[in-house]
């Protein structure tokens, strides 16, 4: 801990006392949940983390990532400098393999080893873009759902005959530190807060122990044009398929370098993407009923309720008729990413690695049901991050480098609005046809170039020199 938290030590112990607060450090530095906290605090607890910080957004992020680093622990292996050289060089052969067979450049050399930890500090800016519009909806719901139950007189006579500690801690939230006028309003952006940054914080956690680097769930999660894999989960991934590690890390260190290279000549992707993800996000809602039910069944004087709320899943959000274009457009571009990707692993590998089938299968496998993090993250913001339709995806992509080669198949990123839709997946052919310049074009698509050519046909009943009454034009 660094001087900058004396305030809120004295704060602890003045509240608490020395040995309660004494316990309650450690509990912080470890990041153990606060509803491991035993003496009467409880749910009430939660409010007391946010004042670590003076932030008024709608994660308690600090909150969120000591609950990730609690429960990642300790004892993972450090990043030694002969680890981090093989990564640097798997990263490296695997850039270089892939130039004779995509026409899309690389950006510069940056290659990185990371170690389970600095997953979790990498992604922390994305994930805050992704998630914090879903924990704006959450808190907004929960504020609607939680106000009439806090707000009666009910809880202000629990609070009254609660411990003198609950008693302290509530008048933090109350005006001139009386519990009898106790801010509801405060306290509920404030539990919300929390309750989203404790959630957060396991899916959170869950992810960083899986990805086996940085562009796992499709969008890069470190900073543009870097390449890293973590090498313990890649390790761990070989041992748990009994194969030896150098084929696994040259066949995960091919497809992290392909996603960069990708999102590094296509300016727009990154964007596309982030923009599915939060339209989906902004949409979102929460059955309010169910919460109602979830915090009028919860003892807030239980030093176990807030594992109680969070195992009802009360925070997990309904999909609205809203939601589903947002939800296709993000499910149909990152299947034809990942198709891609698929296609030039497989032609770069080919030859090369023998273990190239199974490694292929199990990963289209992994990514097209998701892993058990991936489903913990969908549980959160009711949105999985993986691609569906990878199979048709990647049969798409064969046919077009088959017909037009890798430049004028690539040519399907020059604008998202040329991209397949996810209707274009049930007819793979017609789609590569079209956009090869074969066969019939749209009706609208055909009569503006007929306009633009001067071979428009005319109305039935006019000729040309006639006017739409069927009059002659005039000279």
């Amino acid at each position: 801990m660094n001087e900058d938290n004396s305030d809120w030590q004295e704060m602890l112990r003045r509240i608490f006392g020395e040995d309660k607060s004494r316990e309650m450090e450690e509990k912080i530095r470890s990041g153990a949940p606060f509803s491991a906290f035993h003496g009467g605090e409880g749910v009430f607890a939660f409010p007391l983390q946010s004042l670590l910080t003076s932030s008024e957004e709608s994660v308690n992020w600090q909150l969120a990532k000591m609950t990730a680093a609690g429960k990642i622990g300790t004892g993972h292996p450090a990043t030694t400098m002969k680890d981090a050289q093989r990564v640097r060089d798997a990263l490296s052969q695997a850039n270089l393999r892939l130039d004779p067979v995509t026409s899309l450049t690389p950006p510069e050399a940056d290659y990185a080893a990371w170690d389970v930890s600095k997953w979790l500090d990498a992604s922390e800016d994305v994930w805050k873009v992704l998630v914090t519009p879903v924990a704006d909806s959450t808190t907004a719901a929960m504020a609607g759902a939680m106000q009439s139950h806090l707000a009666d007189g009910d809880l202000r006579v629990e609070i009254a005959q609660g411990p003198a500690e609950l008693r302290q801690l509530m008048g933090l939230f109350s005006k001139d530190g009386d519990p009898g006028s106790l801010q509801v309003s405060g306290l509920i952006r404030v539990l919300a807060a929390n309750l989203f940054g404790l959630q957060f914080g396991q899916a959170w956690a869950s992810l960083a122990l899986e990805s086996f680097g940085s562009t796992d769930i499709g969008l890069p999660v470190g900073k543009p044009d870097q390449a890293a894999l973590v090498l313990e989960n890649v390790e761990k991934f070989a041992k748990d398929i009994s194969l030896d590690l150098e084929p696994v890390l040259t066949f995960l260190a091919t497809r992290e370098v392909a996603f960069v290279r990708l999102y590094h000549a296509v300016p727009w992707l990154r964007v596309y993407v982030t923009k599915a993800i939060t339209d989906f996000a902004k949409d979102i809602t929460f059955d309010l009923s169910a919460m109602e039910e979830a915090m009028r069944s919860v003892d807030p004087m239980n030093p176990g309720a807030m594992d109680e709320l969070l195992g009802k899943g009360f925070l997990t959000p309904e999909t609205t008729g809203k939601q589903t274009a947002a939800k296709q457009s993000l499910e149909t571009i990152l299947a034809i990413m990942e198709g891609w990707v698929d296609l030039v692993t497989m032609r770069c590998l080919a030859g090369v690695l023998p273990e190239l089938a199974p490694l292929r299968e199990m990963m289209n496998r992994r990514r097209a049901n998701g892993g058990p993090a991936e489903k913990a993250f969908a549980a959160l913001i009711g949105l999985e991050l993986r691609p569906k339709r990878l199979r048709e995806a990647s049969e798409l992509w064969s046919k077009l480098t088959a017909k037009l080669g890798e430049e004028g198949a690539e040519g399907l990123w020059a604008h998202p609005d040329i991209l397949p839709q996810e209707t274009d997946f049930d007819d793979v052919e017609g789609f590569v046809a079209r956009f090869a310049g074969e066969g019939p074009a749209d009706e609208v698509e055909a009569s503006l170039e007929a306009l633009l050519d001067g071979t428009l046909g005319y109305a039935k009943g006019l000729e040309p020199g006639e006017d739409s009454e069927g009059d002659a034009k005039s000279e």
